[in-house]
C-alpha cells in the first residue's frame, strides 16, 4: 500500500494488472488518490525466498495528459482497459491497465488531474514571479541604487545621440535624445557636427559636445 502525503486522500484502489505488451502482463493492484496514479506489482513467496511488493507507476496527476478506455461490447473474454498518457522527460509515453470499470477511473482521472493542473500552473507563474523579482533585486543591488532612474547618453554618429534610462526596476529604456524646445531658447545656426541648433552664444554644441567654431 503506498504512503500517502498529508491532506492527500484515496480515491479508488484494484486488483489489476499492467499490460506491457501482448505477452507481457504484471499483476499487482492499482490506486488512485486526488493527487496521484499509482500501480504496485505484488509481490512473491516461494519456499526458499520472498519478495516484496515494488511500486512501478507513481504519478503525479497534473503529469497526465490524457486518458481513455476500450470496452468490448461482443467479446465477453477481452480485456477492458484503461489507457494513461502523460509526460516524462518532455515526451508522451503511456500504460495501459486491465480493470473492471474503466470508466470509473477515467471520470476520476479527469476530474482532478484538470483542478491539480491549474492549481500546479499557478504554483508555477508564482515561482517564476519570485524567480524574476528576486534576479532584479539582486541586478539592483550588484549595480547600486545610484543606476536607478539615471540617464545615459551615448553618440550615435553625426545625426545625434540617444538616451538609455534605467527604471526601478533595473530594465533599459533607450529613445533619441530630443534638443530643448526652440521657443524657449534663442538659437545662432546650428552645429556643424551634428546639424542639432545651436543656443546663442555658445560655445559648445549642447547636443553632442563639439566646440562652436562660430566663435
Amino acid at each position: 500500500m503506498p504512503i500517502y502525503q498529508v491532506g492527500e486522500h484515496e480515491l479508488l484502489r484494484e486488483d489489476s494488472s499492467l499490460v506491457a505488451d501482448e505477452d507481457t502482463i504484471i499483476e499487482g493492484r492499482l490506486y488512485l488518490s486526488d493527487k496521484r496514479f499509482i500501480f504496485e506489482k505484488y509481490g512473491r513467496k516461494s519456499f526458499l525466498r520472498a519478495s516484496p511488493g515494488q511500486t512501478m507507476i507513481d504519478l503525479n496527476l497534473y503529469d497526465i495528459t490524457n486518458v481513455y478506455t476500450a470496452v468490448p461490447k461482443l467479446r465477453v473474454f477481452t480485456r477492458k482497459t484503461l489507457t494513461v498518457e502523460y509526460l516524462r522527460d518532455s515526451e508522451t509515453q503511456s500504460l495501459k491497465f486491465a480493470v473492471k470499470d474503466p470508466e470509473e477511473w477515467e471520470s476520476n482521472i479527469r476530474k482532478f488531474a484538470s483542478d491539480l493542473k491549474k492549481l500546479h500552473e499557478d504554483d508555477q507563474r508564482r515561482l517564476d514571479e519570485d524567480r524574476h523579482r528576486k534576479d532584479v533585486e539582486m541586478a539592483r543591488a550588484r549595480a547600486g541604487m545610484t543606476n536607478v532612474g539615471v540617464m545615459h547618453v551615448h553618440p550615435e554618429g553625426r545625426k545625434g545621440k540617444t538616451e538609455t534610462v534605467i527604471d526601478a526596476e533595473g530594465s533599459e529604456s533607450t529613445f533619441p535624445q530630443k534638443a530643448p524646445p526652440s521657443d524657449l531658447v534663442e538659437y545662432d545656426g546650428n552645429c556643424r557636427e551634428c546639424g542639432a541648433p545651436l543656443p546663442f552664444g555658445a560655445k559648445f554644441c549642447p547636443t553632442c559636445g563639439s566646440k562652436n567654431t562660430k566663435r
